[in-house]
């Protein structure tokens, strides 16, 4: 099970993820913009090209654009934290003007659209 709590700030966005049970892993996805990733605990991560390994609590990465990743836990109640600009979906800065300016929802739809998942095996 994954609990998600988000977070806007201006042009900022905020994604914790806390996966209840080792083992627990997230859906294979990728974004159209580059983010950074904040493990606060021991994961798997897998990111297409690119590396296959085990990080602990404080690493920090760098996920590229268009490069399918995914986090499995190797503790319980395991945290990480997404982070990474708005865009609006041609890929431009949302300015933290545009961003006070529209809703929760509008935002979630923003950020939405600039995630692909890969449908489960």
């Amino acid at each position: 099970m994954i609990k998600i709590e988000e977070g806007f700030h201006g042009g900022k966005y905020v994604r914790r993820y806390e996966l209840e049970k080792a083992g627990d892993a997230s859906h294979s996805h990728r974004h159209a913009v580059d983010h950074h990733t904040v493990l606060c605990h021991r994961f798997r991560v897998i990111e297409e090209g690119e590396r296959d390994a085990e990080y602990g609590p404080g690493t920090v990465l760098v996920i590229e654009a268009g490069k399918w990743h995914q986090f499995t836990a190797l503790e319980d109640n395991a945290v990480y934290i997404c982070t990474h600009q708005l865009r609006k979906p041609d890929g431009s800065i949302l300015s933290d003007e545009e961003a006070r300016s529209m809703t929760l929802n509008q935002l979630r739809a923003l950020t939405g659209e600039l995630t692909e998942q890969r449908e489960a095996a």
